[in-house]
């Protein structure tokens, strides 16, 4: 089993916990797909935050393509309205 699935994650916390990991007070995650599931099936309740770190190179590099495409496009930034 590979990938990021919560099947995989599940896997990791598992083990985790076998070796000793006790029910963390809080955790922040960089919101690897199912690793939000996997939390919850194994420490229900536990708070969750996205690190804003990662939320933010997610939001510079999706500013950077659309500036690009707006260049090769010959948009104008005016006609570029974000969802």
């Amino acid at each position: 089993m590979g990938g990021e699935s919560a099947e995989a994650w599940r896997t990791v916390l598992d083990d985790l916990v076998k070796r000793g990991l006790r029910r963390p007070e809080f955790l922040i995650v960089d919101g690897a797909p199912g690793l939000d599931k996997a939390i919850a099936s194994v420490w229900d309740g536990v708070p969750v935050q996205r690190c804003i770190v990662r939320e933010n190179d997610g939001a510079r590099t999706f500013d950077r393509v659309v500036k690009r495409c707006i260049g090769f496009f010959g948009w104008k930034l005016d006609e570029y309205e974000p969802a």
